[in-house]
């Protein structure tokens, strides 16, 4: 992907696609409004999007008091300070700004999507929309899509997406055939919205739209669990483990040490060899019986197949999911086992099953459910907001990590020697006496022997 702006559309595909002939092209007019416009220093380009795509829908409302309704909602759902908005949750912060509000409206994400279905097909039946990207120019940024062009060139379809990314007040471009990442997986998602524009003081919502935001919530859940966390805890392992080891075992040892000085004042040195071995026994045994990761190889999936096995586990869960659905845990794992190889028939297989009843929830009850996925969903991306694919095939951010990881080890190998000298003084006032300055040989012998096996 690129690494600056294309800010000149014509001069971009003159240097790089020379020749390139124009077939197609779309644009929606979009208000063209900065991101800092709403806050300075914040990082709020999602919220800013989906104010965007509001404010193309109703242009008469006033987007600062829905920037801070929405930005309200997002803080206890799934914006951070320091983070940002967690992508995933993006659908799920406008679905709750529409319900709120009495719009009838959906935002969906689209974590695997392709140009055709996800981005001409929207423009064309004049939706724009958001898109979230992890690499290159736009690296860790959310904007807003509103048009097209197809140049045919040398036998190819080449992609521009146009769009205004909230730092500038005229259009940019993307080129879409180089959104590419590690194992060709997607460093990109979008959101979709369908608004209907005379609903604006729409009906509260109905319980049958509350279980499918809940259904929605589930799979972000299911996905997170089967796709995202195993994948980025593999590349993590690849990048990081041998380094992040040799750090946990020295911090160990580090431990021991502390705790052996402090032992050492008060008891014999064989009774504080026995002490550390009784209050370390389970440390020692979590890093000896701690596993690297298997080598994993992630099976490269077309898009359109990734595209059609979200569909249709999304269905599934909708019908099937034990949460909201009188169904067997262990036959669920069967879709689930389906899902996470992207098995179209296997999925398409268990949606042909007879359907379980429905859970009669109340809405308070669905509500509440609800609640706990946005704390169950919320609490996955706090304890685990680094180990992204987007952040694991972004070079700086590499090398940020292993730096870290190399300061860390070579200050712990400081204070460890450190310790170590400290201990060896202590040992020898155990060991050593000194009568009118003469040390008595056996003595040395002995400590000799101690710290020669320490």
């Amino acid at each position: 992907m690129e690494k600056k702006r294309i800010s000149n559309l014509e001069n971009y595909i003159d240097k790089n696609y020379n020749g390139a002939i124009l077939i197609d092209r779309a644009e929606l007019e979009v208000p063209d409004f900065l991101q800092r416009d709403f806050e300075r220093g914040a990082n709020n380009c999602s919220i800013a999007s989906i104010v965007r795509i509001i404010n193309y829908y109703f242009k008469d409302i006033d987007k600062e008091e829905v920037y801070r309704d929405v930005m309200k909602i997002a803080r206890r759902i799934g914006y951070f300070d320091g983070i940002g908005t967690i992508p995933i949750l993006i659908s799920h912060i406008a679905n709750t700004y529409f319900r709120t509000h009495g719009i009838s409206g959906k935002c969906r994400g689209i974590y695997f999507g392709n140009f055709y279905s996800h981005v001409q097909d929207e423009i064309n039946n004049l939706r724009p929309v958001m898109m979230n990207l992890g690499y290159g120019f736009y690296k860790k940024h959310s904007l807003v899509v509103f048009g097209y062009s197809i140049y045919y060139y040398k036998r190819m379809k080449i992609k521009i997406l146009h769009v205004y990314d909230g730092w500038n007040k005229t259009k940019s471009y993307i080129d879409y055939n180089k959104l590419n990442g590690f194992a060709n997986l997607p460093i990109y998602s979008y959101n979709i919205f369908k608004i209907n524009r005379e609903d604006w003081e729409g009906d509260e919502m109905d319980k049958s739209y509350l279980k499918f935001l809940v259904s929605e919530l589930i799979y972000i859940k299911e996905d997170t669990l089967i796709n995202l966390i195993p994948k980025t805890k593999v590349r993590y392992n690849e990048l990081f483990g041998d380094l992040e080891k040799f750090v946990d075992d020295l911090n160990l040892n580090i431990r021991m040490l502390r705790r052996k000085i402090e032992l050492v004042k008060k008891n014999s040195i064989e009774e504080a060899e026995r002490k550390i071995d009784s209050e370390f026994k389970e440390s020692l045994k979590n890093i000896s019986d701690k596993k690297e990761l298997p080598l994993v190889h992630f099976t490269e999936v077309d898009e359109e197949v990734k595209r059609q096995a979200e569909d249709i586990f999304r269905e599934i869960i909708f019908n099937f999911s034990p949460v909201i659905n009188d169904y067997p845990e262990s036959e669920f794992e069967k879709a689930r086992m389906a899902f996470s190889s992207y098995d179209i028939d296997g999925l398409l297989e268990f949606m042909n099953r007879d359907k379980p009843s429905v859970i009669d929830f109340s809405e308070e009850e669905l509500q509440d459910l609800r609640d706990d996925l946005e704390i169950d969903l919320s609490n996955y991306f706090e304890r685990f907001p680094l180990n992204q694919l987007d952040l694991l095939e972004d070079k700086d951010a590499i090398d940020f990590n292993l730096n870290r990881l190399k300061n860390v080890y070579e200050e712990y190998e400081e204070i460890y020697g450190s310790l170590q000298e400290e201990l060896n003084i202590k040992i020898a006032q155990k060991w050593l006496y000194f009568d009118k300055k003469i040390i008595k040989i056996p003595q040395l012998i002995k400590l000799g022997y101690f710290l020669f096996n320490l």
